[in-house]
């Protein structure tokens, strides 16, 4: 068995149509709590620990999309899963939208949440590329910045616990799990022609105060994915979760 065979770990809840949940860098599967208790009881619902964020995992970091892909598709086949919708937020999009060019037959629809089609320009590769080596010389201080700025500053207060949380989590993930998702984020290529032409069942959930993703990227999308403007910044999971379920819920449906 080769290496981009490894198993994912994940969660099974629910019957029905087969939805596949991916969360975000630095995430957990958690962030689909709500989600999951809302849904479970229609649909077969899959919760992904996505590649690079386990924190027991000590030897093998894929740094590129495609990797990752095959490791997702490994663990679907392995378990049945043959037909999925995904959903992904963030980086949970980029792999979702890695996969569904990959394994086009082997999926039934996409929702992106807080996420989009475009690679990264160069100020924003400038950047994946220091904080790889500010996570090499200053690990913690890196990922306390890198979350509290997935919230807008007035939110910190709001959701204080939670930012912490998320930080304790984050903090015991390897250094080099956490640089070969840098890696991955700053070396995928655009997949906006391809969402274009993407045939099935598709939406995009945008944050209307979303600080990581331009508003010009959402306007972009809405061409060609429908797409709903959620009271949010980047973390629509909390900062506007009954919005988000309700979407999720009227899509699969």
């Amino acid at each position: 068995m080769g290496e981009s065979k490894a198993w994912l770990d994940y969660d099974l809840y629910g019957n029905g149509t087969e939805v596949v949940l991916l969360h975000g860098f630095l995430e957990s599967p958690s962030i689909w709590n709500s989600f999951i208790e809302a849904s479970k009881s229609h649909f077969k619902l899959i919760n992904i620990r996505l590649p690079n964020h386990d924190p027991l995992e000590s030897k093998y970091f894929p740094a590129d999309l495609d990797t990752q892909a095959e490791q997702l598709h490994y663990t679907l086949n392995q378990i049945g899963i043959h037909s999925p919708v995904l959903i992904g937020h963030s980086l949970g999009g980029y792999l979702a939208l890695e996969y569904i060019k990959k394994y086009f037959p082997h999926t039934s629809g996409l929702a992106l949440v807080n996420s989009t089609c475009f690679a990264d320009d160069k100020e924003k590769k400038k950047q994946r590329n220091r904080a790889i080596r500010l996570m090499e010389s200053h690990p913690k201080m890196f990922i306390q910045m890198a979350i509290k700025n997935l919230f807008k500053s007035n939110h910190h207060s709001i959701y204080q616990d939670t930012i912490t949380h998320l930080i304790q989590e984050a903090q015991k993930l390897p250094i080099p799990a956490v640089q070969a998702s840098l890696i991955a984020m700053r070396d995928r290529k655009s997949s906006c022609e391809f969402l274009k032409n993407y045939t099935k069942k598709k939406l995009l959930l945008s944050g209307k105060e979303d600080p990581l993703i331009p508003s010009s990227h959402s306007e972009t999308m809405a061409t060609h994915i429908k797409t709903l403007i959620l009271e949010s910044g980047h973390m629509s999971w909390l900062e506007d979760s009954e919005s988000m379920v309700q979407a999720l819920i009227r899509f699969l449906e």
